[in-house]
Protein backbone atom coordinates (compact mmCIF):
# COMPACT_ATOMS: atom_id res chain seq x y z
CA UNK A 1 0.00 0.00 0.00
CA UNK A 2 2.94 2.76 1.05
CA UNK A 3 4.66 1.84 -2.60
CA UNK A 4 1.34 2.23 -4.26
CA UNK A 5 0.64 5.67 -2.23
CA UNK A 6 4.25 7.03 -3.26
CA UNK A 7 3.75 6.03 -6.92
CA UNK A 8 0.28 7.86 -6.76
CA UNK A 9 2.43 11.11 -5.36
CA UNK A 10 4.74 10.95 -7.67
CA UNK A 11 2.89 11.62 -10.62
CA UNK A 12 0.52 14.23 -8.99
CA UNK A 13 4.08 16.15 -8.16
CA UNK A 14 4.89 15.89 -12.06
CA UNK A 15 1.53 17.06 -13.01
CA UNK A 16 1.79 20.71 -10.82
CA UNK A 17 5.61 20.79 -12.07
CA UNK A 18 4.73 20.83 -15.51
CA UNK A 19 1.44 23.38 -15.45
CA UNK A 20 3.92 26.51 -13.47
CA UNK A 21 6.37 25.57 -16.29
CA UNK A 22 3.51 26.16 -18.94
CA UNK A 23 2.23 29.31 -17.52
CA UNK A 24 5.26 30.87 -17.04
CA UNK A 25 5.66 30.51 -20.83
CA UNK A 26 2.63 31.93 -21.92
CA UNK A 27 3.55 34.60 -19.37
CA UNK A 28 6.45 35.14 -20.91
CA UNK A 29 4.86 34.54 -24.49
CA UNK A 30 2.21 37.17 -23.62
CA UNK A 31 5.08 40.09 -22.73
CA UNK A 32 6.55 39.36 -25.61
CA UNK A 33 3.65 39.89 -27.63
CA UNK A 34 2.46 42.86 -25.94
CA UNK A 35 6.26 44.58 -26.31
CA UNK A 36 6.04 43.88 -29.93
CA UNK A 37 2.87 45.46 -30.35
CA UNK A 38 4.00 48.82 -28.42
CA UNK A 39 7.28 48.66 -30.74
CA UNK A 40 5.49 47.93 -33.52
CA UNK A 41 2.77 50.28 -32.27
CA UNK A 42 5.83 53.16 -31.52
CA UNK A 43 7.24 52.76 -35.14
CA UNK A 44 3.59 52.88 -36.76
CA UNK A 45 3.09 56.17 -34.61
CA UNK A 46 6.50 57.71 -35.57
CA UNK A 47 6.43 56.33 -39.11
CA UNK A 48 3.77 58.90 -39.82
CA UNK A 49 4.38 61.82 -36.69
CA UNK A 50 7.62 64.02 -35.86
CA UNK A 51 9.90 62.41 -33.09
CA UNK A 52 9.78 63.78 -29.64
CA UNK A 53 11.85 66.59 -28.56
CA UNK A 54 11.74 67.89 -32.46
CA UNK A 55 12.16 71.51 -33.75
CA UNK A 56 12.04 73.30 -36.71
CA UNK A 57 13.93 76.30 -35.87
CA UNK A 58 12.62 77.61 -32.80
CA UNK A 59 8.79 76.08 -33.35
CA UNK A 60 8.08 72.89 -31.31
CA UNK A 61 6.87 69.79 -33.58
CA UNK A 62 7.33 66.65 -31.62
CA UNK A 63 5.04 64.45 -32.08
CA UNK A 64 2.92 66.31 -35.10
CA UNK A 65 1.80 64.67 -38.52
CA UNK A 66 3.54 66.32 -41.27
CA UNK A 67 0.59 68.43 -42.35
CA UNK A 68 -0.25 69.32 -38.97
CA UNK A 69 3.85 70.76 -38.90
CA UNK A 70 2.92 72.46 -42.07
CA UNK A 71 0.37 74.24 -40.62
CA UNK A 72 2.24 75.19 -37.67
CA UNK A 73 5.32 76.69 -39.79
CA UNK A 74 2.92 78.49 -42.05
CA UNK A 75 1.36 80.27 -39.36
CA UNK A 76 5.01 80.94 -37.74
CA UNK A 77 5.82 82.34 -41.29
CA UNK A 78 2.78 84.14 -41.48
CA UNK A 79 3.51 86.48 -39.03
CA UNK A 80 7.28 86.89 -39.94
CA UNK A 81 9.61 88.70 -38.26
CA UNK A 82 13.36 89.28 -37.35
CA UNK A 83 14.59 89.95 -34.65
CA UNK A 84 18.21 91.10 -34.53
CA UNK A 85 20.78 91.38 -31.39
CA UNK A 86 24.10 93.36 -31.52
CA UNK A 87 26.51 94.87 -29.19
CA UNK A 88 25.39 96.85 -26.18
CA UNK A 89 22.33 96.59 -26.59
CA UNK A 90 21.66 97.21 -30.17
CA UNK A 91 18.49 95.67 -31.61
CA UNK A 92 16.59 96.07 -34.71
CA UNK A 93 13.14 94.05 -36.25
CA UNK A 94 12.39 93.35 -39.09
CA UNK A 95 8.63 92.79 -39.79
CA UNK A 96 8.12 90.33 -42.67
CA UNK A 97 4.65 92.74 -43.84
CA UNK A 98 7.46 95.97 -44.01
CA UNK A 99 9.44 93.56 -46.72
CA UNK A 100 7.29 92.12 -48.69
CA UNK A 101 8.21 88.34 -47.08
CA UNK A 102 6.72 85.18 -48.52
CA UNK A 103 7.20 81.51 -47.39
CA UNK A 104 6.47 78.49 -49.35
CA UNK A 105 6.83 75.80 -46.41
CA UNK A 106 5.27 72.59 -47.39
CA UNK A 107 8.07 71.32 -49.56
CA UNK A 108 11.13 71.98 -47.13
CA UNK A 109 8.83 70.71 -44.41
CA UNK A 110 8.03 67.48 -46.27
CA UNK A 111 11.64 67.13 -46.94
CA UNK A 112 13.06 67.26 -43.33
CA UNK A 113 10.32 65.29 -42.30
CA UNK A 114 11.46 62.37 -44.66
CA UNK A 115 15.14 63.12 -43.86
CA UNK A 116 14.51 61.89 -40.12
CA UNK A 117 12.31 58.58 -41.06
CA UNK A 118 14.63 57.93 -43.98
CA UNK A 119 15.85 55.11 -41.53
CA UNK A 120 13.95 54.07 -38.62
CA UNK A 121 16.13 53.42 -34.94
CA UNK A 122 14.31 53.68 -31.86
CA UNK A 123 17.62 55.06 -30.91
CA UNK A 124 16.37 58.43 -32.20
CA UNK A 125 13.43 58.65 -30.32
CA UNK A 126 15.59 59.51 -26.85
CA UNK A 127 17.94 62.14 -28.47
CA UNK A 128 17.24 65.71 -29.62
CA UNK A 129 15.99 65.78 -32.81
CA UNK A 130 16.39 69.48 -34.34
CA UNK A 131 16.26 70.43 -37.93
CA UNK A 132 16.33 73.30 -40.05
CA UNK A 133 14.68 73.85 -42.89
CA UNK A 134 15.44 76.36 -46.19
CA UNK A 135 12.10 77.26 -47.12
CA UNK A 136 11.45 79.01 -50.62
CA UNK A 137 11.51 82.63 -49.41
CA UNK A 138 10.63 85.78 -51.16
CA UNK A 139 11.31 89.36 -50.24
CA UNK A 140 12.17 92.84 -51.50
CA UNK A 141 15.74 93.76 -51.63
CA UNK A 142 15.51 97.28 -51.53
CA UNK A 143 13.23 97.40 -48.74
CA UNK A 144 15.55 95.32 -46.17
CA UNK A 145 18.31 97.79 -47.96
CA UNK A 146 16.57 100.76 -46.74
CA UNK A 147 15.78 99.30 -43.58
CA UNK A 148 19.29 98.59 -42.49
CA UNK A 149 20.95 101.51 -43.67
CA UNK A 150 18.65 103.86 -41.63
CA UNK A 151 18.56 101.53 -38.57
CA UNK A 152 19.88 102.71 -35.26
CA UNK A 153 22.24 99.98 -34.46
CA UNK A 154 23.89 100.99 -38.29
CA UNK A 155 23.95 104.37 -38.02
CA UNK A 156 23.29 105.17 -34.47
CA UNK A 157 20.58 107.82 -32.81
CA UNK A 158 20.58 109.14 -29.42
CA UNK A 159 19.31 106.59 -27.47
CA UNK A 160 22.09 104.50 -29.27
CA UNK A 161 25.68 105.36 -29.62
CA UNK A 162 27.39 103.85 -32.40
CA UNK A 163 31.43 103.97 -31.81
CA UNK A 164 34.50 102.99 -33.36
CA UNK A 165 36.91 100.50 -32.45
CA UNK A 166 40.02 102.48 -30.41
CA UNK A 167 43.50 100.45 -30.26
CA UNK A 168 44.85 98.87 -27.63
CA UNK A 169 47.62 101.20 -26.91
CA UNK A 170 50.41 101.92 -24.37
CA UNK A 171 50.03 104.81 -21.95
CA UNK A 172 51.38 106.19 -18.69
CA UNK A 173 48.49 105.56 -15.95
CA UNK A 174 48.12 108.05 -12.72
CA UNK A 175 46.48 105.45 -10.89
CA UNK A 176 49.48 102.99 -11.21
CA UNK A 177 52.16 105.48 -11.83
CA UNK A 178 53.57 103.41 -14.66
CA UNK A 179 52.63 102.87 -18.24
CA UNK A 180 50.29 100.10 -18.84
CA UNK A 181 48.19 98.39 -21.52
CA UNK A 182 44.94 99.95 -22.08
CA UNK A 183 42.58 97.59 -23.54
CA UNK A 184 41.08 98.08 -26.90
CA UNK A 185 37.48 98.93 -27.26
CA UNK A 186 36.04 97.05 -29.85
CA UNK A 187 33.27 99.64 -30.20
CA UNK A 188 29.68 98.78 -32.22
CA UNK A 189 30.26 99.80 -35.19
CA UNK A 190 28.74 96.96 -38.61
CA UNK A 191 30.58 96.14 -41.59
CA UNK A 192 27.99 97.58 -43.40
CA UNK A 193 28.19 94.77 -46.13
CA UNK A 194 28.64 92.19 -44.08
CA UNK A 195 26.09 93.03 -41.70
CA UNK A 196 23.47 92.84 -44.95
CA UNK A 197 24.67 89.88 -46.55
CA UNK A 198 24.24 88.36 -42.45
CA UNK A 199 20.97 89.56 -42.33
CA UNK A 200 19.83 88.78 -45.77
CA UNK A 201 21.56 84.86 -45.40
CA UNK A 202 19.32 84.91 -41.94
CA UNK A 203 15.55 85.85 -44.00
CA UNK A 204 16.56 83.42 -46.68
CA UNK A 205 16.79 80.75 -44.15
CA UNK A 206 13.69 82.07 -42.35
CA UNK A 207 15.85 82.35 -39.18
CA UNK A 208 13.47 84.24 -36.59
CA UNK A 209 16.20 85.39 -34.61
CA UNK A 210 20.25 85.88 -35.09
CA UNK A 211 22.88 87.64 -32.45
CA UNK A 212 25.19 89.28 -34.09
CA UNK A 213 27.36 90.27 -31.11
CA UNK A 214 28.22 86.47 -31.15
CA UNK A 215 31.93 86.82 -32.22
CA UNK A 216 31.57 82.83 -32.61
CA UNK A 217 29.32 82.99 -34.83
CA UNK A 218 29.70 86.15 -36.95
CA UNK A 219 33.50 86.80 -35.93
CA UNK A 220 33.67 89.57 -38.82
CA UNK A 221 30.76 91.15 -38.73
CA UNK A 222 32.35 94.12 -36.66
CA UNK A 223 34.95 96.55 -37.55
CA UNK A 224 37.83 95.33 -35.13
CA UNK A 225 40.50 97.54 -33.89
CA UNK A 226 44.06 97.26 -35.55
CA UNK A 227 46.09 96.84 -32.26
CA UNK A 228 44.71 94.38 -29.28
CA UNK A 229 46.15 94.57 -25.58
CA UNK A 230 48.03 90.92 -26.62
CA UNK A 231 50.33 92.65 -29.33
CA UNK A 232 54.25 92.26 -28.82
CA UNK A 233 55.22 95.57 -29.22
CA UNK A 234 53.02 97.00 -26.49
CA UNK A 235 53.94 95.20 -24.40
CA UNK A 236 57.55 95.91 -25.64
CA UNK A 237 56.56 100.08 -25.75
CA UNK A 238 55.23 99.91 -22.20
CA UNK A 239 59.15 98.53 -21.24
CA UNK A 240 60.60 100.43 -22.95
CA UNK A 241 58.53 103.61 -21.96
CA UNK A 242 58.80 102.45 -17.87
CA UNK A 243 62.62 102.24 -18.20
CA UNK A 244 63.05 106.22 -18.82
CA UNK A 245 59.85 107.73 -17.20
CA UNK A 246 60.17 105.54 -13.61
CA UNK A 247 62.17 108.29 -11.73
CA UNK A 248 62.16 111.36 -9.56
CA UNK A 249 64.38 113.99 -10.36
CA UNK A 250 64.26 115.94 -7.23
CA UNK A 251 65.75 119.34 -6.07
CA UNK A 252 65.59 120.79 -2.68
CA UNK A 253 64.81 124.50 -3.79
CA UNK A 254 65.00 125.86 -0.19
CA UNK A 255 64.89 124.48 3.09
CA UNK A 256 61.60 122.25 3.47
CA UNK A 257 60.94 123.15 -0.44
CA UNK A 258 61.37 120.24 -2.93
CA UNK A 259 60.61 120.09 -6.35
CA UNK A 260 60.70 117.14 -8.66
CA UNK A 261 60.13 116.27 -11.75
CA UNK A 262 57.32 113.18 -11.52
CA UNK A 263 56.92 109.95 -13.86
CA UNK A 264 53.85 111.19 -14.91
CA UNK A 265 55.90 114.75 -15.96
CA UNK A 266 58.43 112.87 -17.73
CA UNK A 267 55.93 110.89 -18.94
CA UNK A 268 54.47 113.65 -21.51
CA UNK A 269 57.87 114.45 -22.68
CA UNK A 270 58.33 110.79 -24.26
CA UNK A 271 57.64 110.08 -27.45
CA UNK A 272 57.67 106.39 -28.49
CA UNK A 273 59.46 105.81 -31.63
CA UNK A 274 61.14 102.85 -33.05
CA UNK A 275 61.43 100.72 -29.96
CA UNK A 276 63.09 103.48 -28.52
CA UNK A 277 61.34 106.25 -25.86
CA UNK A 278 62.22 109.76 -27.55
CA UNK A 279 62.39 112.99 -25.11
CA UNK A 280 60.73 115.80 -26.30
CA UNK A 281 63.71 118.51 -24.89
CA UNK A 282 61.51 121.89 -25.82
CA UNK A 283 58.79 120.05 -23.37
CA UNK A 284 61.32 119.35 -20.77
CA UNK A 285 63.16 123.50 -21.11
CA UNK A 286 59.76 124.51 -21.43
CA UNK A 287 58.68 122.60 -18.02
CA UNK A 288 61.96 123.89 -16.77
CA UNK A 289 61.37 127.60 -17.25
CA UNK A 290 57.79 127.29 -15.25
CA UNK A 291 59.88 125.67 -12.21
CA UNK A 292 62.45 128.33 -12.41
CA UNK A 293 60.09 131.31 -12.82
CA UNK A 294 57.97 130.21 -9.63
CA UNK A 295 61.19 131.01 -7.52
CA UNK A 296 62.27 133.95 -9.51
CA UNK A 297 62.13 137.30 -7.67
CA UNK A 298 64.95 138.68 -9.02
CA UNK A 299 63.46 142.11 -11.13
CA UNK A 300 59.88 141.63 -9.39
CA UNK A 301 57.68 144.64 -7.81
CA UNK A 302 58.83 144.98 -3.93
CA UNK A 303 57.23 147.66 -1.30
CA UNK A 304 59.75 149.58 1.02
CA UNK A 305 59.41 152.06 3.44
CA UNK A 306 61.64 155.12 2.52
CA UNK A 307 63.17 158.15 4.22
CA UNK A 308 59.79 160.17 4.49
CA UNK A 309 58.65 157.17 5.80
CA UNK A 310 55.91 156.53 3.22
CA UNK A 311 55.33 153.27 1.04
CA UNK A 312 56.75 152.94 -2.05
CA UNK A 313 56.80 150.37 -4.81
CA UNK A 314 59.95 149.62 -7.38
CA UNK A 315 60.55 146.93 -9.55
CA UNK A 316 64.13 145.69 -11.90
CA UNK A 317 67.03 145.43 -10.89
CA UNK A 318 69.11 142.40 -9.97
CA UNK A 319 68.45 141.42 -6.85
CA UNK A 320 66.81 138.40 -6.00
CA UNK A 321 66.30 134.72 -6.60
CA UNK A 322 67.22 133.65 -10.15
CA UNK A 323 67.68 130.10 -11.21
CA UNK A 324 70.21 129.15 -13.69
CA UNK A 325 67.49 128.13 -16.43
CA UNK A 326 70.60 126.02 -18.71
CA UNK A 327 72.01 124.62 -15.97
CA UNK A 328 68.70 123.80 -14.45
CA UNK A 329 67.83 122.31 -18.20
CA UNK A 330 71.00 120.18 -18.04
CA UNK A 331 70.38 119.19 -14.68
CA UNK A 332 67.07 117.58 -15.65
CA UNK A 333 68.30 115.87 -19.02
CA UNK A 334 70.97 114.44 -16.51
CA UNK A 335 68.67 113.18 -14.39
CA UNK A 336 65.65 111.56 -16.70
CA UNK A 337 68.71 109.85 -18.73
CA UNK A 338 70.24 108.74 -16.03
CA UNK A 339 70.37 104.62 -15.85
CA UNK A 340 68.42 103.23 -13.26
CA UNK A 341 67.90 99.86 -12.82
CA UNK A 342 65.51 97.56 -13.91
CA UNK A 343 64.90 95.47 -10.67
CA UNK A 344 64.56 98.92 -8.64
CA UNK A 345 61.89 100.10 -11.26
CA UNK A 346 59.70 96.86 -11.31
CA UNK A 347 59.73 96.83 -7.20
CA UNK A 348 58.06 100.74 -7.78
CA UNK A 349 55.49 99.75 -9.84
CA UNK A 350 54.34 96.68 -7.63
CA UNK A 351 55.22 98.38 -3.90
CA UNK A 352 55.19 102.03 -4.81
CA UNK A 353 55.92 102.42 -1.12
CA UNK A 354 58.40 105.52 -0.05
CA UNK A 355 61.47 103.17 -0.19
CA UNK A 356 60.86 102.20 -3.49
CA UNK A 357 60.09 105.56 -4.30
CA UNK A 358 63.64 107.07 -3.11
CA UNK A 359 65.31 104.12 -4.33
CA UNK A 360 64.90 105.61 -8.26
CA UNK A 361 65.06 108.92 -7.20
CA UNK A 362 67.83 111.28 -8.63
CA UNK A 363 68.71 114.51 -6.20
CA UNK A 364 70.34 117.31 -8.13
CA UNK A 365 71.57 120.44 -6.62
CA UNK A 366 69.83 123.81 -7.56
CA UNK A 367 72.19 126.24 -9.43
CA UNK A 368 71.25 129.59 -9.44
CA UNK A 369 71.93 132.91 -10.90
CA UNK A 370 70.92 135.21 -8.30
CA UNK A 371 70.38 134.49 -4.64
CA UNK A 372 68.74 136.75 -1.73
CA UNK A 373 68.10 137.43 1.92
CA UNK A 374 65.72 134.80 2.63
CA UNK A 375 62.70 132.87 1.36
CA UNK A 376 59.02 133.16 2.01
CA UNK A 377 56.54 131.04 0.59
CA UNK A 378 53.28 133.27 1.83
CA UNK A 379 55.23 135.78 -0.34
CA UNK A 380 57.77 135.29 -2.40
CA UNK A 381 58.92 138.81 -3.05
CA UNK A 382 59.72 139.05 1.09
CA UNK A 383 62.77 137.82 0.12
CA UNK A 384 65.24 140.84 1.26
CA UNK A 385 65.74 142.27 4.91
CA UNK A 386 63.43 145.42 5.89
CA UNK A 387 65.60 146.48 9.05
CA UNK A 388 68.78 147.09 6.60
CA UNK A 389 68.91 148.67 3.47
CA UNK A 390 70.27 151.85 1.84
CA UNK A 391 68.08 153.75 -0.54
CA UNK A 392 69.42 156.26 -3.20
CA UNK A 393 66.80 158.57 -4.03
CA UNK A 394 67.96 160.16 -7.24
CA UNK A 395 65.43 162.78 -7.41
CA UNK A 396 66.46 164.78 -4.63
CA UNK A 397 70.19 163.54 -4.81
CA UNK A 398 70.62 161.65 -1.19
CA UNK A 399 71.47 158.71 -0.29
CA UNK A 400 70.17 157.10 3.39
CA UNK A 401 71.79 154.07 5.17
CA UNK A 402 68.91 152.08 7.03
CA UNK A 403 69.28 149.92 9.99
CA UNK A 404 67.08 148.27 12.32
CA UNK A 405 64.18 149.97 10.20
CA UNK A 406 65.42 153.67 10.61
CA UNK A 407 67.54 156.17 8.94
CA UNK A 408 70.90 155.68 10.69
CA UNK A 409 73.12 157.79 8.04
CA UNK A 410 72.52 160.15 5.01
CA UNK A 411 74.47 162.39 2.51
CA UNK A 412 74.26 163.89 -0.40
CA UNK A 413 75.40 162.31 -4.32
CA UNK A 414 75.57 163.19 -7.30
CA UNK A 415 74.37 160.70 -9.92
CA UNK A 416 75.08 160.23 -13.75
CA UNK A 417 74.23 162.96 -15.53
CA UNK A 418 70.56 161.99 -17.48
CA UNK A 419 72.33 161.83 -21.46
CA UNK A 420 72.29 158.50 -23.04
CA UNK A 421 75.05 156.07 -22.04
CA UNK A 422 75.39 158.17 -18.37
CA UNK A 423 72.58 158.49 -16.47
CA UNK A 424 72.18 156.26 -13.54
CA UNK A 425 69.75 153.02 -13.27
CA UNK A 426 66.92 152.29 -11.24
CA UNK A 427 65.96 149.48 -9.98
CA UNK A 428 66.75 147.08 -6.79
CA UNK A 429 70.36 145.82 -6.34
CA UNK A 430 72.11 144.67 -3.78
CA UNK A 431 75.96 145.70 -2.64
CA UNK A 432 78.26 143.29 -4.77
CA UNK A 433 81.74 144.33 -4.13
CA UNK A 434 84.24 146.62 -1.32
CA UNK A 435 87.34 147.48 -2.51
CA UNK A 436 89.95 150.14 -1.45
CA UNK A 437 92.44 152.05 -3.91
CA UNK A 438 90.42 151.12 -7.04
CA UNK A 439 90.63 152.72 -10.37
CA UNK A 440 87.55 153.18 -12.42
CA UNK A 441 87.91 152.81 -16.10
CA UNK A 442 86.00 153.42 -19.13
CA UNK A 443 85.94 154.70 -22.62
CA UNK A 444 87.75 157.83 -21.86
CA UNK A 445 88.42 157.88 -18.42
CA UNK A 446 90.87 156.03 -15.74
CA UNK A 447 90.14 156.91 -12.05
CA UNK A 448 91.40 156.26 -8.92
CA UNK A 449 89.48 156.12 -5.61
CA UNK A 450 89.86 155.64 -2.12
CA UNK A 451 86.82 153.15 -1.56
CA UNK A 452 84.80 151.39 -4.14
CA UNK A 453 81.17 149.74 -3.37
CA UNK A 454 79.79 147.75 -6.42
CA UNK A 455 76.32 148.16 -6.78
CA UNK A 456 75.73 146.78 -10.80
CA UNK A 457 77.74 144.79 -12.52
CA UNK A 458 78.28 147.19 -15.40
CA UNK A 459 80.41 149.23 -13.31
CA UNK A 460 78.13 151.36 -11.21
CA UNK A 461 78.84 151.89 -7.56
CA UNK A 462 79.31 154.18 -4.54
CA UNK A 463 82.74 156.09 -4.56
CA UNK A 464 84.70 159.65 -3.63
CA UNK A 465 84.73 162.02 -6.40
CA UNK A 466 87.20 165.24 -5.06
CA UNK A 467 86.60 166.65 -8.09
CA UNK A 468 82.85 167.98 -7.50
CA UNK A 469 82.17 170.84 -5.63
CA UNK A 470 80.58 169.81 -2.68
CA UNK A 471 80.62 173.02 -0.95
CA UNK A 472 78.33 174.38 -4.29
CA UNK A 473 76.31 171.31 -4.19
CA UNK A 474 72.62 171.42 -4.67
CA UNK A 475 70.19 167.83 -5.91
CA UNK A 476 70.34 169.88 -9.58
CA UNK A 477 73.77 169.65 -9.64
CA UNK A 478 73.73 165.95 -11.61
CA UNK A 479 72.40 167.70 -14.51
CA UNK A 480 75.48 169.52 -15.95
CA UNK A 481 77.97 167.37 -13.29
CA UNK A 482 77.02 164.20 -13.74
CA UNK A 483 79.08 161.30 -13.28
CA UNK A 484 79.48 158.38 -15.73
CA UNK A 485 76.49 156.61 -13.92
CA UNK A 486 78.53 156.11 -10.69
CA UNK A 487 76.86 157.64 -7.14
CA UNK A 488 79.52 160.42 -6.38
CA UNK A 489 80.29 161.06 -2.57
CA UNK A 490 82.25 163.38 -0.99
CA UNK A 491 85.56 161.88 0.59
CA UNK A 492 83.97 161.35 4.06
CA UNK A 493 80.57 160.55 3.10
CA UNK A 494 82.58 157.80 1.09
CA UNK A 495 84.39 156.73 3.81
CA UNK A 496 81.06 155.88 5.65
CA UNK A 497 79.23 154.47 3.33
CA UNK A 498 82.06 151.94 2.59
CA UNK A 499 82.25 151.18 6.57
CA UNK A 500 77.83 151.18 6.95
CA UNK A 501 77.02 148.76 4.13
CA UNK A 502 77.47 145.02 3.86
CA UNK A 503 78.08 142.67 1.20
CA UNK A 504 74.54 141.43 -0.28
CA UNK A 505 72.94 144.10 1.31
CA UNK A 506 69.81 145.78 -0.70
CA UNK A 507 69.88 149.15 -2.35
CA UNK A 508 66.83 150.64 -3.80
CA UNK A 509 67.73 153.38 -6.45
CA UNK A 510 64.47 155.47 -7.58
CA UNK A 511 63.75 158.83 -8.73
Amino acid sequence: MKNANKQKNSISGNNTSGLGRKIALIAVAAVVVIAAAVFIGIRVYYGSHWYPDTKIGDKDVSGMTLSESVKAMEKVYGSYQLDIKGRKDGKLTINGDDIDYKVGVEDAVKKAFEQQHDKFSYSNLFKNNDTKIEPKVSYDENEVDSILSSASIVKGDSSYKVTAPVDAKAVYSKKKNSYQVVKEDVGNTLDKDKFSETVKTALDNGETSIDVSDEKKYPDIYEKPALTSKDKELRREVNVCNATALRWVTWTIHKGVQESATPEDISKWITYNNGKAVLDNQAMRDWMEKLCLKYKTLGGTRKFKSHTGKMMRLSGGDYGWQLDYEKMCAQLKEGVTKKISRKLQNDYINNQDEAAKKAITVTQKPEWLGTAYRYDPKNKMNDWNKNSYIEADLGSQMVYVFKNGKVIYSCATISGRPVPGRKTTTGMFFIKDHARHRVLTGDNYATPVANWVRITWTGTGFHQAEWQPWGSWSPSLYKVRGSHGCLNLSPSSAARIYELTKYKQMVFMHY
